[in-house]
């Protein structure tokens, strides 16, 4: 395996951040997964919420370099456009 100290404390660093980013991007999943779910259901006042929980998460994994923030963006966006395709209130 690994000779080099440097090399052996690189393995240790890119494990950890792995598993950090791990998280978020299930989280990130997650929220999309939920907010999707809502928008097929037309439920307009639990998207709302969902919505603003799904730019939060996603923020905070871009702040946190987990994802580029332009990658980031382009999820905000697409979200917002189904929304938007999604109607108004009734």
């Amino acid at each position: 395996m690994a000779v080099h100290k440097s090399v052996e404390k690189r393995a240790r660093q890119s494990e950890k951040a792995r598993s950090r980013n791990r998280v978020w991007k299930s989280k990130v999943k997650t929220a999309k997964a939920a907010l999707e779910k809502a928008i097929e259901d037309k439920k307009t006042d639990l998207t709302a919420s969902l919505y603003n929980n799904y730019v939060s998460i996603v923020d905070k994994a871009s702040s946190r370099k987990v994802m580029h923030k332009k990658n980031a963006s382009r999820k905000k966006r697409r979200m917002a456009r189904k929304i938007n395709v999604m109607g108004p209130a009734t």
